[in-house]
């Protein structure tokens, strides 16, 4: 390859990480601002009336006892209920704000910790692409929009990223005795709360830092005692959540009605859930991608954005490039064999505590802990297969070749058309939810305006955000959960809503 196509290739490819990383970043602001077309739906109404009836306190403990032991979510819930309806147009800018920070501080760390050869523009840009493609792989638009998922869900993955960040501006230094007593109980605060966002957030959870007490052997001898006081804390934080959940009166009550609700002839424990919980996963991280199951065909685009990237950068920065390699370690292969058995065991671990929920079925939010170990195993097995990549020169000859300046010119192009099409996709939502909004606004002010202890029948919205959520929608009968907690809220006796078309 002459001089001049080699200097043609690597603008090429800068130009087009620069792009992508500018529709990323737009497509971001998008989230933020359809957030702002977002109303109550479903369980906002219910969430609403027991916060506000009974408060933070009071409403975790009911719950408990009746339906659902998740104590972080629903304090927050029952927390924020007095702001409704305000409250659900601006959460999901918040929620991104705070994946964004969480995200681009852990990346921070992350540079400091393992001595990347970093700028914070390069923090940046990585920040700006992981959040895009963790908003974009989620298996519906729950995640960002509905405030009942993005709590539990999005609010958990987010805490764990940070914790990930203290993790490693923890152990980056050699530390006091005084400084480790206090992140052990840091730790220990930081999983009992992680532990009460859902159930998925306190397995995964609890299955990863059984993995990283595995790796103890890994560890430098004269940090070994602090790695150690700190996994055993979390491992035991862990554990007394998990006892906290199973010991919960309501998760058995509402397993029940689930079972009632679904007409199911049995009542799945979780050592019946597990087997099945396994193959589903296993199948759906696996299957999903190449559109074997589910038919989330575009998920592969926003998965392989990931690998894309971090083979362009390698490839230039291949040895051709003096004091400029690729960060690398001794231990390759056993970081490969260690992630690789933590990544596989999160993958069997993801499904089954909502088989063991919902017996039997797969709600849509829990596929988002699925899409995230597929982002975290992307991330980790493409840089090690760079690094032997590296080692044996693969790199330096693939440039040579004619195949190198085709390679990058399709790189170039998925990465400015994956971004792109998301840009596309949002935008066609806003006409909807914008639709949306004025309808819902006008509604609830008839609402406010009905007179308490009054039957009203009102017309189903002109677009229901639902069919984008995949939620379920209020209907003619009154007696339907979503009605019964929609009449609570505006203190009616009951409310009916029918079709637009319906002359009756």
């Amino acid at each position: 390859m002459t001089q001049k196509s080699h200097a043609t290739a690597e603008r090429l490819f800068r130009y087009s990480l620069v792009i992508c990383v500018a529709l990323s970043g737009v497509v971001l602001g998008l989230y933020a601002f359809l957030g702002t077309q977002v109303r109550m739906v479903a369980d906002d109404f219910c969430s609403a009336v027991a916060g506000m009836a009974y408060g933070p306190l009071e409403g975790v403990a009911i719950q408990y006892m009746t339906w659902n032991a998740r104590y972080t979510d629903f304090f927050i819930e029952y927390t924020l209920a007095p702001f409704h309806p305000s409250v659900t147009t601006w959460l999901p800018a918040l929620t991104l704000v705070l994946c964004f920070s969480a995200t681009l501080y852990t990346l921070t760390q992350a540079k400091h910790f393992f001595q990347l050869p970093l700028q914070r523009i390069h923090i940046i840009a990585g920040t700006i692409l992981l959040v895009f493609i963790f908003y974009r792989t989620m298996p519906s638009y729950q995640h960002a929009f509905w405030f009942a998922a993005q709590i539990p869900y999005t609010w958990g993955i987010t805490a764990i990223i940070f914790y990930a960040g203290t993790f490693w501006q923890f152990f980056k230094q050699e530390r006091s005795s005084p400084s480790l007593v206090i992140y052990v109980i840091w730790t220990a605060i930081f999983m009992l709360i992680l532990g009460g966002f859902t159930e998925l957030v306190l397995t995964t959870l609890g299955l990863l830092f059984g993995f990283l007490l595995l790796a103890t052997p890994l560890i430098k001898h004269s940090k070994r005692h602090q790695y150690t006081s700190v996994i055993v804390t979390a491992l035991a934080s862990l554990t007394t959540a998990l006892v906290v959940v199973l010991l919960s009166p309501g998760v058995n009550e509402r397993r029940a009605n689930i079972a009632e609700a679904t007409e199911a002839t049995t009542s799945l424990s979780v050592l019946e859930a597990l087997p099945g919980g396994v193959v589903n996963t296993f199948v759906y991280i696996f299957g999903e991608p190449l559109g074997i199951t589910f038919g989330q065909t575009y998920a592969i685009a926003y998965l392989a954005i990931l690998f894309l990237v971090i083979l362009g950068w390698g490839m230039l920065n291949s040895h051709d490039h003096k004091n400029n390699e690729l960060f690398g370690t001794n231990h390759a292969s056993r970081i490969f064999w260690v992630t690789g058995a933590i990544g596989m065991s999160l993958i069997f671990a993801v499904i089954y505590p909502s088989f063991y929920a919902a017996n039997g079925a797969i709600p849509m939010r829990a596929v988002i802990f699925a899409r995230v170990v597929q982002i975290a195993m992307f991330i980790v097995w493409g840089y090690i297969a760079l690094l032997y990549a590296q080692k044996y020169n693969l790199l330096s000859r693939l440039r040579r070749t004619a195949t190198w300046l085709p390679l990058l010119i399709v790189i170039a192009f998925l990465l400015v058309w994956t971004p792109a099409v998301s840009l596309y996709t949002l935008a066609r939502l806003y006409p909807n939810y914008q639709t949306y909004a004025q309808a819902w606004d006008e509604r609830h002010q008839v609402l406010l305006d009905t007179p308490d202890g009054t039957t009203i029948t009102i017309s189903e919205l002109a677009y229901n955000i639902e069919d984008s959520l995949v939620l379920e929608a209020p209907e003619d009968d009154p007696t339907f959960w979503i009605n019964n907690c929609m009449a609570r809220f505006y203190n009616l006796e009951s409310l009916i809503v029918v079709p637009l078309d319906n002359t009756d």
